[in-house]
This record gives structure tokens, sequence and C-alpha cells, in this order.
């Protein structure tokens, strides 16, 4: 089927954004206590469906849903199989970037630099905007 066949796109809104994380306690850590968003509670999908869903043989994850500014994030962390996190380049294909605006781009720079600790030190988020009410990190 082609879109010219295909039905008409039907209402659709944004529900939410995931990322696969190594870590989920510091992951939620991070995302309540520099950001202001608040977690539901961590839950475990081991059942033969979650394999496929996420096209992974024997997949074992823990996930977790964060709401606040208006929007909804999840994390995952897979317990089963377990690979090594890699250090990607912004050039690489998988790679994501969020955006937030805000009035105090500097403060909120220096807010997630501070949460971020001294395993993050290397990646600085870029800050910019135009006017300077943005903040992308990578």
């Amino acid at each position: 089927m082609s879109l010219i066949d295909a039905p008409a796109l039907p209402d659709i809104r944004f529900d939410h954004a995931g990322f696969i994380t190594p870590d989920i306690e510091a992951s939620v850590r991070f995302w309540e206590d520099v950001l202001g968003f608040e977690a539901q509670p961590i839950g475990e999908r081991r059942k033969a469906w979650i394999s496929h869903f996420m096209g992974v043989p024997s997949a074992s994850v823990r996930l977790v849903h964060l709401y606040g500014h208006g929007t909804h994030i999840e994390f995952i962390e897979f317990e089963t199989p377990q690979d090594d996190p890699v250090a990607a380049r912004a050039s690489q294909g998988n790679v994501a970037h969020l955006c937030l605006r805000t009035a105090d781009v500097d403060a909120l720079r220096a807010r997630i630099l501070a949460g971020a600790g001294p395993n993050r030190a290397g990646s600085s988020p870029s800050m910019k905007g135009s006017p300077r009410d943005f903040a992308d990190f990578i």
C-alpha cells in the first residue's frame, strides 16, 4: 500500500518519548531532582510479548514514566540482555536530543551540569537559542 491508497491521517497528538538507560534509578533522580519531573513507580516487563515489541530476544526490562512541564517521558532499562553502554556521538544514528524552553538558559545549564555528576562532566549540554530561550542537550 502506498500513501496514495492509505486512509487519511487521523487526529493525532504527541504522547511521550522513550529512552533506553543503563541505570533507571540514576535517570529518575536526575529528571526528578534536577528538572522537576514526577516519576511513577518503576515497573517490570518480563513476558514474551516485550521481546517481540522491543525487537530484542529474551528481553526483560524495567521502565518508568515521568511527567512534568506539560509532557511525558519514559525510561527503559534492559535487565536482559545487558549490552555495554556506548558513548555515542551526535553524528551517529539513533542519537536523540531534547530541547527545553526557558527564560534563563544560564541557570538551567548550571543546574543540569551540577546535577549530572562527575560521570557526565565531559558531555556538557549545548545551551543555545534565539532569543536565548532554548536549551538543547544531546
